[in-house]
């Protein structure tokens, strides 16, 4: 986003990182809200770079993709809902849009199975893509973990500024994900979209990084062997 007024910054505190967060402690400044308001977070990179970070939930995956729409497009209908858009009118901010009007995302899925959610269906949550919107890539990348028996997917989306986690383990889903990864991941993935480094000395987010670069369309400096892919299971 582009960079808040003073009075505005005023109504956040700086929020120290974990130690373990980033590879170097400068790399992102994070603001809690000390004030009532809706449930958002800033952050600011070592660029100078600011980001705005909140959540919304839908159950139909073109809730999904009008939720992260950070403009209004021309062609949308006239009583379709842009949360993200209101909620940066409300708040008062401008997205820093450079050609795209769409902001990075991370969606996060909770499922009693996974193998009850095709691949199809997996890349359009990595995608964040709408029931009829047309397939261009015909496979999804992904690393998984097995935790109890309950496996957890990290799926890449295709250039399209967003990734999926697709889990099966309840515990995990409520009590790291919502609660730490989700918002850490996602800064994670712009640090790396940005200037093309992964921010952490951990393994899982260095292998996210290796998954994100495979999906990238110019970029091959990546190992095929530390992910899975799979081809969708039926035409999307």
């Amino acid at each position: 986003m582009q960079k808040p007024f003073e009075n505005y910054i005023k109504n956040f505190k700086e929020k120290d990182a974990e130690s373990f967060m980033f590879d170097q402690p400068e790399r992102f400044t994070l603001f809690e809200r000390i004030k009532e308001g809706p449930e958002v977070f800033l952050a600011r990179d070592d660029h100078g770079q600011w980001y705005f970070m909140s959540y919304f939930t839908s159950s139909k995956l073109t809730g999904l993709k009008w939720a992260r729409q950070s403009a209004t497009p021309s062609y949308v209908e006239k009583d379709v809902k842009l949360p993200l858009v209101e909620l940066l009118r409300e708040e008062g901010l401008k997205a820093a849009n450079s050609g795209f009007d769409k902001a990075f995302a991370h969606v996060g899925a909770f499922t009693s199975r996974i193998s009850d959610v095709g691949a199809h269906i997996q890349a359009r949550l990595a995608n964040v893509d709408g029931e009829d919107d047309p397939t261009v890539v015909t496979n999804i990348h992904f690393i998984k973990n097995l935790f109890k028996g309950l496996e957890t997917r990290y799926v890449a989306g295709a250039e399209t500024y967003s990734f999926a986690t697709v889990t099966e383990n309840e515990e995990y889903f409520k009590d790291v994900h919502l609660n730490s990864n989700a918002f850490l991941y996602l800064l994670y993935f712009v640090y790396f979209t940005n200037y093309r480094i992964v921010p952490s000395k951990q393994m899982v987010p260095r292998l996210l990084g290796n998954l994100w670069a495979s999906k990238q369309a110019l970029n091959c400096h990546f190992n095929s062997s530390l992910f899975v892919s799979e081809s969708l299971d039926r035409k999307a």
